[in-house]
């Protein structure tokens, strides 16, 4: 390890894997890009090999460099592959391998309340859920890949040691998506990490070329892509254009679910699009769409603690967009353009960023 660190042109061999099917390289729902991917991107383009998959139980981990373990909530019915990976974590540092932790999911709050739940009681950890409502039979439960083995003696206290450790340690080094702009401190109080690294993923989100259309045919409505549903959230904003929604709740959305593709088209063919605020609002966590609008060339409506971090131009008003110009909405577009890309990094940077980072994790 002493050499890596000394001669950066070692080339590394990374593990990515994680306790949810995105952080191992599972399919991702309609084809919408994927932070852990990104990431691992990152450090392919800077020479480095790296390799996304699930562990196995009692998988030799002492052939990689670095393990970057994707965090979700322990408790959640997602952290389907967490058994494998948390024993791994117990033998990451007497294996000599770097570990260190990334984020892909807003919901923060959530990460540290399932450790705290767990370590409340460790059984919660192992239980199933069921699979039908009201019905109490353990055999109809749905339980996490390889309980059988989480569960064994030998097994058990290394998975519940480290789940201890989450909660009484501080993280080890922790990747986040994080543009260059936003209050840190948003994120780092929910994250107990020893040291954050924030990574603007802008230039790693996927320019599909999309044809961007004349402004005189262009719409003058909202667009929102959205995973919930946020119509309340809307009401509040006593918009006088349109809004048109795309996805929301996989089997209760009234709304039409297209690829991301097709949603820039949307974007390209109307003059607005918008972001629904996070809990952390001002944190500057990475969000696709943000980059989209500027793909697109249209005008992005934001949360104002967003807005006042980036510049001028992204904190009007909804009700003074509306009454714009066409060609007043082009110049508020192209405002909007040059001033997030002013804040923006580039891929050599950001890989410079995260290889640092696991140089300075490592044992």
């Amino acid at each position: 390890m002493d050499e890596k660190l000394r001669d950066g042109a070692i080339t590394l061999k990374v593990l990515f894997t994680g306790y949810t099917s995105q952080q191992v390289g599972g399919r991702i729902m309609l084809g919408y890009a994927s932070l852990p991917e990104m990431y691992m991107q990152v450090l392919q383009d800077a020479g480095h090999e790296c390799v996304m998959k699930k562990i196995a139980p009692d998988e030799d981990i002492s052939e990689y460099d670095a393990m970057i373990v994707g965090q979700a909530p322990l408790h959640s019915l997602g952290a389907y592959y967490l058994y494998p990976v948390l024993e791994a974590i117990s033998r990451a540092r007497t294996s000599n391998v770097a570990l260190l932790f990334s984020l892909d999911d807003w919901q923060l709050n959530n990460l540290m309340s399932g450790v705290r739940t767990i370590n409340k009681n460790t059984d919660r950890v192992f239980k199933g859920q069921r699979s039908q409502k009201g019905n109490d039979d353990p055999s109809t439960f749905i339980y996490k890949k390889d309980r059988h083995w989480g569960v064994q003696p030998h097994v058990r206290p290394r998975i519940e040691s480290v789940i201890r450790a989450m909660e009484d340690r501080p993280w080890p080094t922790t990747i986040v998506p994080k543009f260059n702009w936003g209050d840190e401190s948003k994120i780092t109080k929910h994250v107990p990490t020893r040291e954050l690294v924030p990574l603007d993923m802008s230039p790693y989100c996927t320019n599909y070329n999309t044809v961007i259309n004349a402004d005189s045919t262009r719409v003058n409505q909202w667009v929102l892509g959205t995973l919930a549903l946020h119509e309340k959230w809307v009401d509040k904003l006593s918009l006088n254009w349109p809004v048109q929604y795309y996805g929301g709740p996989v089997r209760t959305s009234p709304y039409p679910r297209v690829k991301e593709p097709e949603l820039l088209d949307a974007y390209a063919h109307s003059w607005g699009t918008m972001a629904v605020p996070y809990g952390h609002a001002g944190s500057g966590w990475y969000r696709h769409r943000y980059v989209h609008a500027m793909h697109t060339r249209c005008v992005m409506l934001v949360d104002p603690k967003d807005g006042e971090c980036i510049g001028p131009s992204w904190t009007v008003k909804p009700s003074e967009i509306e009454v714009m110009t066409q060609s007043q909405l082009r110049e508020l577009a192209d405002a909007q353009y040059v001033e997030q890309g002013k804040l923006m990094s580039s891929k050599e940077e950001v890989q410079t960023k995260l290889v640092e980072a696991i140089q300075r994790a490592m044992p």
